[in-house]
């Protein structure tokens, strides 16, 4: 029932009680309220009369008559202080007398409360008329509710936070500074911990992702051989199945011989036999019988060898292996996820909360029992025990195990390694873990592959990129092969030569690799597109002479997007064409009738391509001095930059293309002699001028040396094929190098 309780008087009412009706008033509360209506008997504890002259007054009271909170009936004349409650006379003696209220203090109802005192230890309860009081119960609001962060009063420690956590405010104050210490500590500890255990995601992070690789080598490997003894047996039956194609065929023949021969044999016996009877009245008795006696057995020879001869009609029939094994083999293996284990065997221990001297650790909260009414006793506050503060020099963290084990370069403390764990994968450098970004170097560390056509030379070189590896791939146009070269400029294999056999080239042009580490070039004068394997072995091709979709005339340049579909700038149909990493067609785009503001030269040339980490494709016009950019799927013209000329944001004659994994556009700009750098949305960063230099430790650069393709290496150095201008060949020495690293 909804208690109406009437507001503290103000010393500054005209109508003000004396100092006893103000105290009683303002300490007690709701305990006794002025009584107002019959109806509230029932649900007060104390009440008073609005009749200050009822006979029941007791003599020498001065203010409002209040009943007795007990039974209800008398004025009270008295309050209990360690109760906070008012009594009239009768109900003091039985308070008293009880065995449990004998220490109680109880005080006449008009006299000021005493003066709190602390005595053995214990703090007295604090005066109740200071601080705030709870708007409900008009008590003050001794106790903390940890549950809701709010001050409570006693009541509403039994209603309306019952069954919350609270806890007296003089117990969470006391020793504020020891206390505050101490959670300052926890902090820092935290802090510390939730350091250390970021550094060991990200740690984490990068085991998951060399762990990855190696797994899906291992997967490759074993999956392939799986396909290497499917492969073998299918050799295996197809070389029997010739086999007994070539002995069915020789019996046939050899029994077409023989019965040839039979009928041979038959004719000349059937013209002797005619000569015979031409002049058989002639003959003699013996000649007769000899003719006779011959032709005889000639013909029985004869029908032996026809039946001996008798073809039999056989079929070669294929016996199915069991398709169960098939079944079987699409289950075969698995990928699972497992806790990493100790040498032992054992599976290290999750870390639990610690305790410094006793003091529970962070993030583990203080549970308390809900604060009950105190019992019939003197309300006392119970010191805590000593609390011991941490010490507040933390001793330096010790680099864990794992990470003290990796590189400086993949450090956690080195460089932005927390964006390197989130990633997902090189654009740039197909299958590479961490990102690519080009830097600026002014000019060339390392020049190689010198001009010949043995091990380690080159001639006219177009095409270039890197592997996952690092290593360096080089389209050799002339000497019709592919070199892989290391960084250092050493040879480490080369494969191809020149033809139209799988394997052989014609002039190669463009080169990259993708996803699954396969070298796929661009076979530019035998108009298809070859895919290798990481070492060199041939596995497929795919397109022909022509203008259909999927054919090509002098395809040039090549790349990889993020799905691992080829893109292939078809330069003689002035198109460029996607397909999926098997080779099948997906879709073209033709760029007949393009213009842009200005009147071209001619067709679309396109060269170098490229793709964009927002999926786009980047499409150098070779002829036409620009750049055009193509929507994912090949649908429509995006935009296209530059026209020719000598400024930076103009071409002449760009060729090879390169987008780092930050998106900076790279362009070899070849007649220019430069390679410029733009940003995503190509405003111009810097240029790498191609420039002849003298150095004692390299051979110098030509004059006329334009760049043709460019690639980027894993820490973001640039790598530079060259060539010499048309009328400069004659020029070239054996000393000059055409593949340079910036």
């Amino acid at each position: 029932m909804e208690q109406h309780i009437r507001p503290p008087p103000t010393l500054e009412d005209s109508e003000a009680i004396d100092l006893d009706e103000f105290v009683v008033n303002t300490r007690l509360g709701a305990i006794g309220t002025p009584r107002q209506s019959p109806k509230e008997e029932d649900g007060a504890v104390g009440y008073s009369s609005p009749s200050p002259g009822s006979d029941e007054t007791p003599p020498n009271f001065g203010g409002i008559n209040y009943y007795c909170g007990n039974c209800q009936m008398h004025h009270a004349i008295s309050r209990c202080i360690s109760c906070n409650d008012i009594l009239c006379e009768e109900c003091v003696q039985r308070h008293i007398y009880r065995n449990l209220a004998n220490d109680h203090i109880i005080m006449p109802l008009h006299a000021p409360p005493p003066a709190p005192q602390a005595t053995n230890g214990a703090v007295a309860m604090p005066t109740l008329n200071t601080g705030p009081r709870c708007s409900l119960h008009n008590e003050s609001l001794r106790y903390v509710c940890e549950t809701c962060f709010m001050n409570v009063c006693q009541d509403c420690t039994l209603w309306e936070h019952k069954d919350h956590n609270c806890v007296l405010a003089n117990e969470v104050v006391d020793n504020a500074h020891v206390k505050l210490n101490a959670i300052f500590n926890y902090g820092k500890m935290g802090t510390q911990k939730i350091k250390c255990s970021i550094d060991k995601a990200v740690i984490y992070s990068q085991a998951i992702e060399r762990e990855t690789c190696e797994l899906a080598n291992r997967i490759r490997k074993t999956m392939r051989a799986l396909c290497c003894a499917v492969e073998e047996r299918e050799r295996a039956l197809l070389d029997r199945l010739e086999k007994m194609r070539y002995q069915k065929l020789t019996i046939l023949s050899d029994q077409m011989t023989g019965l040839r021969a039979a009928l041979a044999g038959i004719a000349s016996t059937s013209v002797e036999l005619t000569k015979a009877q031409q002049v058989l009245p002639s003959l003699s008795q013996t000649d007769l019988a000899l003719v006779l006696v011959r032709t005889e057995n000639q013909m029985y020879e004869f029908s032996e060898m026809y039946k001996s001869l008798q073809p039999k009609e056989e079929v070669f029939t294929f016996v199915p292996p069991n398709f169960d094994l098939a079944t079987e083999i699409k289950k075969q293996g698995d990928i699972q996820l497992q806790e990493r284990r100790l040498p032992n065997g054992e599976v290290p221990a999750e870390p639990q909360p610690q305790q410094i001297n006793g003091i529970p650790g962070i993030l583990q909260p203080l549970r308390r029992r809900p604060i009950l009414r105190a019992p019939e006793g003197p309300l006392v506050v119970q010191q805590p025990p000593p609390m011991m503060v941490p010490q507040q020099q933390q001793e330096e963290r010790q680099p864990d195990p794992v990470e003290a084990a990796l590189p400086r370069e993949l450090s956690p403390s080195f460089g932005d390694t927390t964006v390197r764990a989130e990633f997902g994968g090189s654009l740039c450098i197909p299958g590479h873990p961490f990102p690519i970004r080009v830097r600026y170097t002014p000019g060339p560390v390392v020049s190689f592959a010198y001009e010949g056509s043995g091990e380690g030379e080159v001639s006219r070189p177009w095409g270039v990129c890197v592997d996952r590896d690092g290593q360096i791939l080089l389209a050799d146009r002339r000497n019709n092969r592919i070199q892989v070269f290391g960084q250092d400029g050493k040879l480490r294999f080369m494969f191809g030569c020149h033809g139209q056999a799988n394997g052989q080239f014609d002039l190669p042009a463009g080169i990259t690799t993708d996803q699954m580490r396969r070298i796929i070039v661009v076979d530019k004068d035998n108009h298809r597109v070859q895919i290798f394997s990481h070492t060199g072995t041939y596995m497929h091709k795919f397109g022909t002479f022509g203008r259909e979709c999927g054919q090509f005339q002098y395809p040039w340049g090549v790349c990889v997007n993020a799905k691992g579909d080829i893109l292939v700038s078809d330069s003689r149909n002035h198109r460029v064409q996607l397909f999926n990493h098997n080779g099948h067609f997906i879709a073209r785009f033709n760029f007949d009738g393009i213009h842009h503001t200005r009147s071209l030269k001619g067709l679309t040339s396109p060269r170098g391509v490229t793709c964009t980490p927002s999926g786009n494709f980047i499409v150098s016009d070779f002829e036409n001095h620009r750049l055009m950019i193509v929507d994912p799927g090949l649908t429509r013209l995006i935009a296209s930059k530059g026209f020719e000329g000598i400024p930076r944001q103009d071409f002449s004659r760009p060729s090879g293309l390169c987008v780092d994994d930050e998106g900076r556009i790279i362009v070899a700009d070849s007649k220019n002699q430069r390679v410029l750098v733009f940003t995503k949305d190509f405003d111009f960063l810097w240029a790498v001028d191609v420039r002849p230099e003298v150095k004692l430790d390299r051979p110098p650069m030509h004059d006329k040396d334009r760049p043709t393709d460019i690639a980027l290496l894993p820490d973001g150095r640039l790598v530079m094929v060259v060539e010499t201008s048309p009328e400069s060949r004659d020029c070239v020495g054996p000393n000059q190098a055409f593949v340079h690293i910036y």
